[in-house]
């Protein structure tokens, strides 16, 4: 096993202009570590409605007592409608909210206990790929886009247990210190029935997070919904421009697409690009969850855009292990795609 020697802080180089192919999947020696930029925490704000005033004495003898309520129920839902649901970016601050059947406040958190290894990187939370730039590469290597599909996984769940498997695509979180992930994607979840979730069992969705920030589900009462499935082609794509980062999920078996635009400050130092399953977490700094049985996740079409050469750029093979017991492992198919399979809880 292999100490990475370290890689020095982004210094603004310049970025290709269009997307590279992903370099071979194959392990390599060198990799850098950099202490990841804070980003500072999103507020996201819930939208509840303020209780109405109590009712005058003569309100209920009324005629149109009835009528005067029901225009006024009918003008905040208009309201409500062009103000909330007007846009992504509007359904995207209300959306963190708990959703009925939906595990609340997952945590998709930067790699955790990583291990290094010329043939295969170790962590406790993440499997698949991830890309750096070379050790001693001047400026250092950054990524502007990370692109990558998968069908969504089925999950095999146990009689009333809370389980949990998620597919995503982003970039940071990967280099030792990194405290950012700017990442989207799906969730094949177990869930254990309790007083907020009335029905256990498999559940379905889609997410986005901006570590450290709360994860937002993607979900709304009217159509589209963003309802996902297990069989479901997903596509999804985290790209940079300036300092705005651009988050977007595609269903192509639904037919829906969504896409929310961040502005974190700091800026992240965006100096890996990621194609993960994850044992997500309850909270941050928790341990993992137990991992889903999601059978096999094949990942395809991914690409990313590096800011230097694709011979700068070294691409690291992730196994999910603790201890001596593998949860999830990966394989390579080819230089665009890899499976990650699920070995244990």
């Amino acid at each position: 096993m292999q100490n990475p020697s370290g890689l020095p802080a982004q210094t603004g180089a310049s970025r290709s202009s269009g997307a590279l192919p992903l370099s071979p999947l194959r392990p390599h020696a060198d990799a850098g570590t950099a202490a990841g930029a804070a980003n500072e925490a999103i507020a996201i704000s819930g939208h509840r409605r303020a209780p109405c005033p109590p009712r005058p004495h003569w309100w209920a003898r009324s005629p149109v007592a009835g009528l005067g309520w029901w225009v006024a129920a009918a003008s905040v839902f208009l309201l409500t409608s062009t103000t909330v649901w007007g846009s992504p970016d509007a359904l995207a601050k209300v959306v963190h909210e708990s959703t009925k059947g939906v595990t609340p406040g997952l945590v998709h958190a930067p790699i955790q206990n990583a291990t290094l290894n010329t043939t295969m990187t170790t962590s406790t939370n993440w499997a698949g790929y991830a890309n750096t730039g070379k050790a001693g590469v001047t400026p250092p290597v950054t990524f502007s886009s990370v692109v990558g599909s998968w069908v969504q996984p089925a999950v095999t769940c146990p009689a009333n247990a809370q389980q949990d498997s998620s597919f995503w695509v982003g970039i940071d979180g990967f280099l030792k210190g990194s405290s950012t992930v700017e990442q989207i994607g799906t969730d094949s979840d177990c869930d254990k029935k309790n007083k907020k979730l009335k029905t256990g069992g498999p559940t379905y969705y889609a997410w986005w997070e901006m570590y450290p920030a709360p994860s937002n589900t993607i979900t709304t009462s009217k159509p589209p919904q963003y309802r996902v499935f297990p069989g479901d082609g997903m596509t999804a794509e985290v790209s940079i421009a300036v300092s705005s980062f651009t988050l977007t999920l595609t269903d192509a078996t639904q037919g829906w697409s969504f896409s929310t635009v961040q502005t974190p400050s700091p800026t992240p130092p965006e100096l890996s690009a990621e194609w993960i399953v994850e044992a997500p977490s309850k909270c941050d700094g928790c341990a993992p969850l137990k991992l889903a049985d999601f059978g096999s996740a094949t990942f395809t079409g991914i690409t990313d855009t590096p800011s230097s050469s694709p011979s700068n750029v070294t691409a690291w093979p992730i196994d999910m292990k603790k201890g001596k017991k593998v949860k999830a492992s990966t394989m390579a198919l080819s230089q665009s795609s890899f499976v990650v399979t699920w070995e244990s809880n």
